[in-house]
């Protein structure tokens, strides 16, 4: 790809997607011929338009894969009142003779799931538009566009994407549709295409592994522990592993991980644990952090990652919600500071103070009742390192300077404006208090 972002040149490959196709009238395929569409263009037109606005699993599988044959605007318009009738109907809107005219190519229908291999179809359409980023499946799983993508959205439905003519002919479809958007005709000479060997066979397992691991946490090199992982999966010794990966991924990927970390963040509680890992992975790998999973001890008072830097010497907080809208209530603030925050020693034996706390999710809603800033977060720096300061008994008074500078205020009397006596203050001052007792003598209860 040239160093080309893989998101673009998949996002062309899907939208330029056609039936029929060299692949959909090859032997042992039956797609109906009557079909001359470009499926995802097809889907983005109804997402687009606000009669519709998402669309469900459920309507892609019994209305969209049977309705939508063509690009036609009488094709289009039934389409959606077809959709608008399921919305208000349900099943009851489908043709009596539905299973007959729809059944699969092979075996039976499941009496007990009979829409289940429409739904495998229609899911498997889903996750490739979610690929492209320019739709994915929000809380309630309703495919809908990304609100910043709708622009360009826009600008591709403007387009006029032409079908490859002669999709019979492998050949001539395979160099019209493997075009990258950079590139009109495709030159290379067939003729010398290398015979397979063992050697190709092996070397294309490698990079198959490879892509797997890539999807599913950030390759920042080309490691031991990384060439150990692939030689294992594919049976291949670790001299050819490393040389494979050596000459084709000399410098790792992030790519490929964040375009499925990314779809990640929009899948809910279905890949939660997954995208709790793969945020520890990123934070672990490419940001250097001390990084620990959290998330499945059970504990309601531990996070989904504690953070550790050795090297500024902070630990920190991560919540991740793989939700498209996600809204941090009040609630949210209140298990953040009374659970995780003051409950941290419960989960972590780090003595380092609290550097900060985030969420990470797909997105937010606009409706946050508390939004964290940056002044928030070095106020909260401030507190907990004089808190901790006054646990250990060291004079505040002689580490003020030096945190100050820290801060890089103009004088200690600016860092003083930060501090505010929170509750666990108090148990401190009382545990390192030896004067006031004596002082302010303690009332013996008067009897009669």
């Amino acid at each position: 790809m040239d160093g080309d972002s893989p998101v673009d040149i998949l996002k062309w490959q899907v939208l330029k997607y056609q039936f029929p196709s060299s692949f959909s009238l090859s032997r042992g395929v039956q797609v109906n011929r009557r079909f001359k569409i470009h499926p995802f263009i097809f889907l983005l037109r109804l997402l687009s338009d606000s009669r519709v606005e998402y669309l469900t699993q459920e309507e892609i599988a019994k209305i969209v894969i049977e309705e939508a044959d063509s690009e036609t605007d009488k094709c289009y318009e039934y389409s959606v009142k077809r959709i608008i009738d399921f919305r208000s109907y349900g099943n009851d809107c489908l043709a009596p003779d539905f299973f007959e005219s729809y059944k699969p190519s092979k075996g039976r229908i499941n009496s007990d799931h009979p829409f289940r291999y429409l739904n495998d179809i229609a899911n498997t359409f889903i996750n490739w538009i979610e690929y492209t980023q320019l739709a994915k499946r929000n809380e309630k799983k309703q495919l809908v566009i990304l609100d910043d993508k709708r622009n360009e959205v826009r600008n591709i439905l403007s387009m006029k994407i032409p079908f490859i003519e002669r999709p019979e002919e492998h050949e001539f479809f395979q160099r019209k549709y493997g075009l990258d958007p950079k590139h009109c005709k495709d030159t290379r000479n067939l003729e010398k295409t290398k015979t397979i060997t063992e050697k190709i066979i092996a070397e294309m397992k490698i990079k198959q592994a490879y892509i797997r691991i890539a999807m599913k946490k950030p390759i920042l090199g080309v490691t031991p522990e990384l060439i150990g992982e692939i030689s294992d999966s594919t049976g291949i010794v670790d001299s050819l592993v490393e040389d494979i990966i050596q000459k084709n991924y000399p410098h790792g990927s992030i790519g490929a991980f964040m375009a499925s970390y990314f779809e990640m963040a929009f899948k809910g509680t279905e890949e939660a644990v997954d995208f709790e890992k793969a945020t520890t992975d990123l934070f672990k790998d490419v940001f250097g952090y001390k990084a620990i999973h959290l998330g499945q001890t059970g504990s309601k008072s531990a996070p989904d990652i504690l953070l550790i830097s050795d090297s500024e010497g902070y630990q920190s907080i991560i919540d991740n919600k793989a939700y498209s809208r996600y809204s941090i209530t009040g609630d949210h603030h209140n298990r953040m500071v009374h659970n995780y925050l003051a409950k941290i020693s419960t989960y972590s034996s780090c003595k380092y103070p609290i550097g900060y706390f985030s969420y990470i999710a797909g997105g937010f809603a606009k409706t946050i009742d508390k939004h964290p800033t940056p002044h928030c977060l070095r106020h909260a720096f401030v507190v907990e390192r004089f808190n901790e300061w006054m646990h250990q008994g060291i004079d505040t008074n002689t580490m003020l300077p030096y945190l100050s500078r820290y801060l890089g205020h103009k004088s200690p009397d600016e860092t003083y404006y930060y501090y505010h006596l929170v509750e666990k203050a108090f148990d401190t001052i009382r545990e390192k208090d030896s004067v006031s007792g004596k002082v302010i003598p303690e009332v013996i209860p008067y009897e009669e």
